[in-house]
């Protein structure tokens, strides 16, 4: 939704409030803002969740391993060298 809006002396204050309404904001949440020459873009910043992005890490990792054909015994021989070469 676009529109112009004249601002007054109420109005300043009501803008605050409609941007924080829109976005759905809640204390914590964090914001990032776009600046151009005659404009701020204001959007909030996504946070993904750590479990569902470390999940999803797991998964790619996983899938790639498979890719190579690597083994839990591939893994656990290249650790070992890892700390024996350290």
């Amino acid at each position: 939704m676009s529109r112009v809006v004249t601002l007054t002396t109420g109005e300043r204050r009501d803008l605050s409030l409609e941007i924080e309404r829109h976005l759905e904001l809640s204390t914590g949440d964090s914001l990032v803002l776009i600046e151009g020459e005659d404009f701020v873009l204001v959007k909030k910043a996504a946070a993904p969740d750590p479990v569902e992005r470390f999940d999803a890490l797991a998964a790619r990792t996983r899938e790639r391993f498979n890719e190579l054909g690597l083994t839990p015994d591939d893994l656990e021989d290249a650790g070992a060298w890892a700390r024996g070469s350290s």
